[in-house]
């Protein structure tokens, strides 16, 4: 029997705090008693075969709702849904979906109290005095951004895909249920074990501090990622093999494997230009990009 957390709880300080239980399994209903809800921000993935707002079905009622169905945030649609609320306080929000959507939760909680173009948090390096507090339910196991404090958001405007943080964005709780991954298409699924991956790679793969601790760590869930993405796309409906990936997901980037160690962006930085510009998917930029990377470090090293 496999037993995870089933909800990631932000400590009102931008830190994690966990609880832990049957990993998700029915547990929407432990959002209800942690938060009254007002605006709801889904993706397109199937939440246990129905939408976000029927399978959580105590959501429903007086309240917004923004549905994206693109593979990343992008800051156009985000600003209009910030606009779209002026005169109506939202005090919480729900990210239903994966990293875009949970990003693109974090941009609008963050961007309806920032004085002056909400852009300027990501290209100015805006400070965010005030955020709205929000809840994840995660439907796509990949980026970590349900158990962390970053976002990423792409302008197709001007080409540019960039990142923020900051603790006042860290997820209340998180509720992590492997079934709802189920019916991902394949292409996602391969991306979230791609991305998941390289999270740790570009925190492990740099140089020695005699963290064994964190390298011990990276070293698991680099295995795991591995051997479970070998196997999932032939078992779809394994629920360990889908609860050991979600997991290794999160854990990749939840500053846990990262304290005290030296990490490499480089990957990613490269990766974000290619998807600014071109539209890939993330995990494909990085796919392509850190062969390239670990080849020219293993030149120098040499050298």
């Amino acid at each position: 029997v496999t037993v995870f957390l089933f909800v990631a709880v932000g400590d009102g300080e931008g830190g994690p705090l966990a609880i832990r239980g049957k990993f998700g399994l029915g547990k929407e209903a432990v959002v209800q008693e942690i938060c009254e809800l007002q605006l709801i921000h889904t993706g397109m993935t199937p939440f246990f075969g129905l939408s976000g707002r029927d399978r959580i079905g105590w959501a429903k009622g007086n309240r917004s709702e923004v549905e994206r169905q693109l593979a990343v945030p992008l800051a156009a649609g985000i600003q209009t849904a910030e606009e779209g609320g002026e005169g109506q306080l939202v005090p919480k929000m729900l990210a239903v979906g994966g990293g875009s959507v949970i990003d693109a939760t974090k941009f609008i909680a963050s961007a309806t109290f920032f004085e002056g173009d909400p852009w300027d948090i990501l290209s100015k390096g805006g400070v965010i005095k005030k955020a709205l507090p929000l809840g994840v339910v995660l439907t796509l196991a990949a980026t970590g951004s349900e158990m962390n404090e970053r976002a990423v958001i792409s302008r197709e405007s001007v080409h540019e895909k960039l990142n923020f943080m900051s603790p006042l964005v860290f997820p209340k709780f998180a509720i992590l249920d492997p079934q709802v991954t189920y019916s991902l298409p394949e292409r996602q699924v391969a991306n979230g074990v791609v991305d998941s991956f390289i999270h740790v790679v570009e925190q492990y793969l740099t140089y020695p501090v005699n963290a064994k601790v964190q390298d011990y760590f990276a070293e698991g869930l680099m295995k795991t990622i591995v051997e479970e993405g070998r196997k999932v796309l032939q078992n779809p409906n394994d629920y360990d093999i889908r609860a050991n990936l979600m997991w290794a997901a999160t854990n990749a980037l939840n500053c846990w494997i990262g304290q005290g160690v030296p990490q490499d962006w480089s990957s990613h930085r490269m990766g974000y230009a290619l998807t600014a510009q071109f539209g890939l998917d993330h995990a494909q930029t990085l796919a392509v990009i850190l062969p390239g990377v670990m080849t020219l470090s293993l030149i120098h090293i040499s050298e």
